[in-house]
């Protein structure tokens, strides 16, 4: 079963890390990843 996604469909995992779908076309797919910076 293939997986369909659409562009600014947001994954939050956590509640701290943002995985933002920026591009999906076929074959290939471009993510943005947010994430808190813990020093």
């Amino acid at each position: 079963m293939p997986v369909v996604a659409k562009a600014g469909v947001r994954i939050v995992i956590d509640d701290d890390v943002v995985i933002t779908v920026v591009e999906w076309k076929r074959g290939s797919v471009r993510i943005g990843i947010e994430a808190p910076h813990r020093w």
